[in-house]
């Protein structure tokens, strides 16, 4: 199983670390450009097609956030 965590705040960042250590299935992490340092990654912008192509290819995608930020990126590939 492969996962990709989402994290929106630095204190978010810090759940998604314990989430990674937790859940080592968890292999990427991701954070806005104005966040992402150390093993973050940039959200890249616009990012629509990027989520689309995380939905499709990993298996678990946990986002630490608002419900609203989650629903927003993945709704045009839910079926």
């Amino acid at each position: 199983m492969s996962g990709a965590v989402f994290a929106y705040s630095r204190t978010g960042m810090e759940t998604a670390r314990r989430i990674q250590t937790a859940l080592p299935e968890i292999t990427r992490a991701f954070a806005p450009q104005r966040l992402a340092e150390g093993d973050f990654s940039p959200i890249p912008s616009p990012s629509g097609s990027f989520y689309g192509e995380l939905f499709s290819s990993e298996q678990v995608l946990v986002f630490v956030g608002s419900c609203g930020i989650a629903v927003r990126q993945i709704a045009p590939w839910v079926g």
